[in-house]
């Protein structure tokens, strides 16, 4: 049968947390943004496609509603079939990986993919992070930096280069990567959460502190509806009561109180 064209779901884009040297204690924690996407993966032809291509579509359905045990399933009778793997089936392999906090095997399954499609730019963004997850950082710079070479274009590559040079307390080249990342894309909400992290870790509170309102985008950081006007430091308070919701991790909120 004709090769087909099926997206497959790719690892999360990360919002850094805010990396301090290592002298330093206390980190701001930062939270996942939006998964990214990848396209143009060919499904195999051949003897018995049709098969595998129907359990590799199991494997995406169960994967983006979030029924991991059951995508694993899929991997796992795939291998046992003794078909060809895809670049497709090994990058949903890593995104299961992924979700179960098996770096390792992320990792391997992207090699696995890179291998037979090595001009996926994506592909070589999502090893980057699992390589990040890894402390192999080195490594994880070298990743992002051949996705860019890829696609120059991809503001998600930038974003994943400028975790790489943070977590490698290359803070000023981290900040250029994630300025990049914003040129291409002003929409990053990663990037543009990540930059005002270190703006703020620089004392530029000036720039950072407007930017991290992007933090409001960030799933799982959607400032609730309580049906009142935000507070935005500007209203006067005379007469009124001011609600404080914990907004991240509790080691945020109780240094908020004591400061």
């Amino acid at each position: 049968m004709p090769s087909q064209k099926r997206p497959a779901k790719f690892l999360p884009q990360k919002v850094e947390r805010a990396r301090r040297p290592k002298t330093a204690t206390n980190p701001i924690q930062g939270t996942e943004g939006e998964p990214t996407y990848a396209s143009n993966c060919m499904i195999a032809n051949g003897e018995g496609s049709v098969g595998l291509e129907s359990t590799l579509a199991g494997m995406i359905s169960a994967y983006s509603s979030g029924d991991i045990d059951a995508a694993l399933v899929g991997v796992a009778e795939w291998l046992a079939a003794g078909k060809a793997a895809t670049a497709t089936f090994w990058n949903v392999a890593a995104a299961c990986h992924w979700a179960r906090g098996d770096y390792a095997s992320a990792r391997t399954a992207c090699e696995h993919s890179l291998a037979l499609e090595p001009g996926h730019d994506a592909t070589w963004c999502n090893l980057a992070l699992s390589l990040i997850e890894l402390e192999e950082l080195d490594s994880a710079i070298a990743a992002s930096s051949r996705a860019i070479r890829v696609n120059p274009r991809n503001a998600t590559a930038y974003n994943i280069l400028g975790l790489a040079l943070n977590r490698s307390d290359r803070i000023d080249e981290a900040t250029i990567a994630y300025k990049q990342a914003i040129s291409i894309d002003p929409s990053c909400i990663a990037a543009q959460k990540n930059l005002s992290l270190l703006e703020l870790l620089k004392g530029d509170f000036t720039a950072g502190l407007p930017r991290y309102e992007w933090r409001n985008l960030v799933a799982g950081l959607i400032a609730p509806d309580l049906g009142v006007p935000r507070w935005t430091g500007e209203q006067c308070l005379a007469g009124k009561r001011l609600f404080v919701y914990h907004e991240q991790g509790l080691g945020d909120t109780i240094q908020f109180i004591r400061y």
